[in-house]
């Protein structure tokens, strides 16, 4: 936990210095927000999450790079678990046309609803009071949130499509638009 926390802060730090030193040029065609709604799967693994970005950044190097940072939540299911997720990452964008490649890394939080009911339930069990309830925190799992994508968004453009792997994820696909 202390870890990701850690990585977490490292990763913002240097995503926020750099915004004062590259790329502002790009900044002045490039929108600066990204809205999207995106839906994912991995085997029974199934998420839905709404999700916001705001662009940090660009390089004008060889790889034409945009960093964004990324705020997603949403929620998953999966057999015999499901509740809300969110997540917070630094997302990269590489490519000057309208074809990038996305990648991004950063920490999820995700809580088990349905394993906490079950916990409070069986506290209860047989009288109220029997046992003392587990707090939510015991049913909530920090995780590190990578994703590995394509992305179609014309350097002017407001439609965003996008679709890769990632986690908490799975195989993911977003529509959405940039302001």
């Amino acid at each position: 936990m202390k870890r990701y926390t850690i990585l977490l802060f490292i990763l913002l730090a240097l995503a926020f210095c750099s915004t004062q030193t590259s790329g502002q040029d790009s900044l002045k065609t490039q929108s600066k927000n990204v809205i999207y709604a995106n839906t994912g799967t991995l085997g029974l693994w199934f998420t839905a999450s709404a999700n916001y970005e705001r662009h940090l950044f660009s390089t004008d190097n060889t790889f034409n790079v945009n960093y964004y940072m990324r705020a997603s939540a949403g929620a998953y299911a999966t057999w015999g678990a499901e509740g809300p997720y969110g997540s917070l990452s630094l997302q990269g964008v590489f490519g000057a046309k309208k074809s990038h490649l996305e990648l991004g890394l950063g920490l999820g939080a995700l809580f088990d609803k349905t394993g906490y009911e079950i916990g409070v339930s069986n506290a209860n069990y047989p009288y109220p009071g029997y046992e003392p309830e587990p707090s939510k925190g015991d049913y909530t799992n920090i995780t590190p949130a990578a994703t590995v994508g394509y992305r179609y968004q014309k350097p002017s453009g407001i439609f965003v499509f996008r679709t890769g792997i990632g986690y908490p994820d799975g195989f993911y696909l977003s529509l959405g638009f940039a302001f």
